[in-house]
């Protein structure tokens, strides 16, 4: 009959590593000390609630909540910096071409419709009173723009031999706002008219 044969400890490795002895291994007393080393202590795991609802159900495949939050922390950065911007840009522009002069408001007329449909295309008339006489005339125009990417949208520049200082022209806006003309005169004045643009469908401009 084959004898069966017990796993012992060996000698200087007590209960870690067993060779074949026919003595039977020691039982580990429970209040001998544990040997110097990490002892890693499992924390209780909560059942889970199948009635609870998946909150990762609502998120878009591929995305992980980290990302998620990244977004929205970008699309708070930029509903708050983007007006801001585009004020400052429209500020810089109008400094640009007024050289710092004193704007005053009137003697121009910005003529374009209230509500546009289309941003790719609205159509825009312009005109500054002036007598366009050698002494008095109508030097530049200029059409700012309160959220273009390029803040001045057009300009026109005049001398005594035109009849009159009007212009007609499309341009396009990117989303509802403020444009404002700027005429410059021959003896340094500048005066302005403004009008408010809703836009229905934005103009997709890239750089201008």
């Amino acid at each position: 009959m084959t004898e069966r044969r017990k796993l012992t400890p060996l000698a200087g490795a007590p209960n870690r590593f067993l060779s074949l002895r026919g003595a039977s291994a020691p039982k580990r007393s429970r209040s001998r000390k544990p040997e110097a080393g990490f002892w890693l202590a499992a924390a209780p795991v909560a059942p889970r609630d199948d009635s609870a609802p998946d909150r990762s159900a609502s998120l878009a495949p591929g995305m992980t909540r980290r990302g998620l939050l990244e977004a929205a922390a970008g699309a708070a950065v930029f509903s708050w910096t983007g007006p801001v911007a585009a004020s400052t840009a429209a500020d810089d522009a109008l400094s640009a071409v007024t050289k710092g002069a004193p704007v005053n408001k009137g003697r121009v007329t910005l003529s374009m419709p209230a509500i546009a449909e289309n941003g790719l295309s609205v159509f825009t008339t312009i005109a500054a009173e002036s007598p366009m006489t050698e002494a008095d005339y109508v030097k530049a125009i200029h059409l700012i723009s309160e959220k273009n990417p390029v803040p001045i949208v057009a300009s026109f520049f005049f001398t005594p031999a035109i009849a009159e200082a009007k212009v007609a022209t499309n341009i396009r806006l990117a989303a509802s706002q403020k444009l404002t003309a700027i005429a410059i005169m021959s003896d340094g004045s500048v005066w302005s008219g403004e009008k408010d643009v809703v836009v229905s469908i934005a103009a997709c401009i890239d750089g201008g």
